[in-house]
């Protein structure tokens, strides 16, 4: 892990030599990198203020249409030498510094329930016997362009880990998206409205003006909202949600009591896995679109 701290940054350096992986600085700015035991670069945080704004991670050659995308540039050094009366003497300083190109992805803006389940709006209403677990829409998600995207990350790898549990047979949890109005600067939410003969009822809402956005914006929301009904059912559910992993029965012990418990864990537990989800939109978005770009 390399910490590389930004002119904005008014840490001293003896408070970022005590920043580790469960320790982050409440006021860091800067950016935090992670390499593999080749010095391979794999991914980076940027923070502000303690918080983080945006994900690096790792391309190939063949990942970058369509994308933005960075240099980070890491230096390496080994010190070798020898420790005599408990004072350690240097004979020899190696370094050498990586070019990475990376991903540039933001961090999304959204709102949900959160906490270890959330705050019921509405209550649960008496159904008809035989109810099943599953995922529905309501008639505006089926009509809008969020129908179209929901479409293409359905061809991915990583929403179908997040709402398989939400599929028909043991699952105690039942899932619907559909198109609302939210409050100015959220684009989605995910919240519990109930319980309809045993099955808890959670409702994904895409922000009406969040679809005036591009196709990968509205996927970053869905995707974002889809981890929210992840962890939900985790929490209620833990035997039908296992699809990324993660040892969540102890992990969320330390998460559930923090105020944005659901984003601190999608961060440092799922954001790769959100990094994956977008890849494979841009993926088959490319394919679909790219005859009719390049027909001349």
């Amino acid at each position: 892990m390399t910490v590389t701290p930004d002119e904005n940054c008014q840490l001293s350096n003896e408070e970022i030599q005590k920043i580790t992986y469960y320790n982050r600085a409440t006021d860091f700015c800067g950016q935090i990198s992670f390499h593999d035991i080749n010095g391979n670069f794999t991914n980076a945080w940027l923070y502000e203020n303690g918080v983080i704004t945006k994900g690096l991670r790792a391309l190939n050659n063949n990942q970058r249409k369509q994308r933005s995308w960075v240099y980070t540039s890491t230096k390496f050094c080994w010190h070798t030498g020898y420790i005599k009366e408990g004072v350690f003497y240097e004979t020899n300083v190696d370094c050498h510094t990586t070019w990475d190109v990376s991903y540039l992805m933001d961090i999304d803006n959204s709102e949900h329930g959160g906490g270890s389940g959330g705050n019921t709006s509405g209550g649960g209403s008496s159904g008809a016997g035989g109810f099943l677990p599953s995922i529905n829409y309501n008639q505006n998600f089926i009509n809008s362009d969020a129908n179209c995207v929901k479409k293409i990350l359905d061809q991915g790898v990583i929403i179908n880990k997040l709402l398989n549990g939400y599929q028909p047979g043991d699952s105690k949890l039942d899932l619907k998206f559909t198109i609302g109005e939210l409050p100015d600067g959220v684009n989605g939410r995910t919240q519990f409205t109930g319980i309809i003969n045993g099955v808890r009822q959670y409702l994904i809402t895409i922000d009406q003006d969040r679809l005036d956005d591009s196709a990968i914006e509205i996927a970053r929301t869905m995707l974002h909202e889809c981890f929210h009904a992840y962890i939900f059912g985790q929490i209620h559910d833990l035997a039908n949600f296992t699809g990324l992993t993660s040892d969540f029965a102890n992990d969320w012990k330390l998460y559930r009591n923090l105020l944005n418990s659901h984003h601190e864990y999608i961060i440092d537990k799922y954001l790769i896995f959100m990094m994956d989800g977008l890849e494979d939109f841009m993926n088959t978005l490319y394919m679909q679109v790219k005859p009719q770009i390049f027909i001349i």
